[in-house]
């Protein structure tokens, strides 16, 4: 009866005062569905997915890499020195989990000169591929002969069956012109180029997405490249969007070296946004106290312990909010 009450009670202060809603939205019908934006807890990186937590499990107690320690409460604990990998990590496990992932909507190939200084691309958007592989609809684009062929091949090879590379190119057939890929000239940002790493490229590419995102009032969508999920091909730039009155959405791009190919496929994760409030709160710099102190053995105690630093890290919050600790039960 109790839960009952409590679940009536939650669904009565839901309706009463709902919670702040995210839209993401398109024109193209089928997006949504073939390459729908998502929860970025849906696409941890596969080498995160493949990475144990423990590396090698059997051997550690034998190994001895769990220790008898005192806490600073004075209580004894077994400590893991060794043997964690970053699967266990909290920070890495927030940011991966935190906000949601674009997959790519289209399929790209960009060439970039010799020079860095710029590029050309063959896209889905300005180009159509009949799924028997034919290149007859395809019209040539400003990137290379070379280019432009292992952009048809890369089609042909997609791994669908032939029933979803039909509706692979009906999708990408219904977003015709409907996105690009631009460059923005360099002396819009020529004080940059200077402080770019070596061997990038020194053209910022522009994708224009089918994508528009509409939050609340006073939030803003920051946008980032995929947390850990890494390519050598080309870096995302963040920036932060006021979405709460402009609802579209670009990627900007640079490329991490020049006078290279590279594709961006179906799906692939574009971009991470993350949405938060956009007033700054006030700050204050100051020098450490004693409940300062007090706060950081209760997370050493909380993160340092046999339960492993993620599973520490969450009931510190516990604690935080008035839960009960569990080395003083």
């Amino acid at each position: 009866m109790k839960d009952l009450l409590f679940d009536f009670g939650t669904w009565l202060r839901n309706k009463a005062y709902p919670s702040p809603k995210i839209e993401f939205y398109t024109d193209i019908v089928g997006l949504d569905e073939f390459a729908p934006i998502a929860s970025a807890a849906k696409h941890m990186p596969k080498w995160y997915k493949d990475l144990p937590k423990i590396h090698e499990p059997q051997s550690y107690r034998q190994e001895g890499v769990y220790q008898e320690k005192i806490l600073p409460t004075g209580n004894p604990v077994e400590w893991r020195t060794t043997g964690e990998t970053v699967k266990t990590c909290p920070g890495l496990q927030d940011i991966m989990t935190t906000g949601y992932i674009v997959p790519f909507w289209g399929s790209a190939l960009v060439e970039v000169s010799e020079d860095g200084k710029s590029a050309a691309s063959v896209t889905s958007s300005t180009n159509a591929a009949h799924y028997d592989g034919s290149t007859a609809d395809f019209i040539k684009n400003s990137a290379s002969e070379g280019a432009y062929k292992e952009w048809c091949q890369w089609v042909q090879g997609l791994g669908y069956t032939e029933k979803q590379i039909v509706e692979w190119n009906n999708l990408q057939a219904r977003m015709k012109n409907s996105w690009e890929i631009g460059t923005h000239p360099i002396h819009q940002y020529s004080t940059m180029e200077s402080q770019l790493p070596e061997d990038y490229a020194s053209t910022i590419m522009k994708i224009v997405s089918p994508w528009k995102i509409k939050t609340p009032k006073n939030f803003c969508t920051m946008v980032m490249p995929p947390a850990y999920n890494w390519n050598d091909a080309y870096e995302v730039l963040p920036g932060i969007i006021n979405t709460d009155y402009y609802r579209n959405f670009n990627v900007f791009i640079i490329p991490r070296q020049r006078g290279i190919k590279f594709m961006i496929q179906f799906r692939d994760p574009i971009a991470q946004w993350m949405i938060f409030p956009k007033h700054q709160l006030p700050y204050e710099v100051r020098q450490q106290t004693e409940q300062d102190i007090h706060d950081e053995k209760l997370a050493v105690n909380a993160i340092h312990t046999s339960w492993g630093s993620g599973k520490g890290y969450r009931m510190l919050g516990r604690l935080r909010r008035g839960g009960r600790c569990p080395y003083n039960p």
